[in-house]
């Protein structure tokens, strides 16, 4: 089985103010993931994501059995 190594490559050099802008930004949606994940969770479904590569859109949301 192989695995990708996940990598980040900058055409342009940041300042250390859009780098930490860009933090924060990642903080903050790793967070939110995390409540969405933990709302789901404790109502008795399953949490669910998705990745669009076509429009790069994001879908996320709560999967209850039927």
């Amino acid at each position: 089985m192989n695995y990708v190594k996940p990598e980040v490559v900058m055409n342009q050099e940041l300042s250390i103010n859009e780098a930490i802008e860009w933090a924060i930004v990642a903080i903050v949606a790793i967070v939110a993931v995390g409540g969405v994940a933990a709302y789901c969770i404790s109502k008795g479904g399953s949490f669910e994501g998705g990745f669009d590569w076509d429009d790069q859109s994001m879908l996320l949301g709560c999967g209850f059995g039927s």
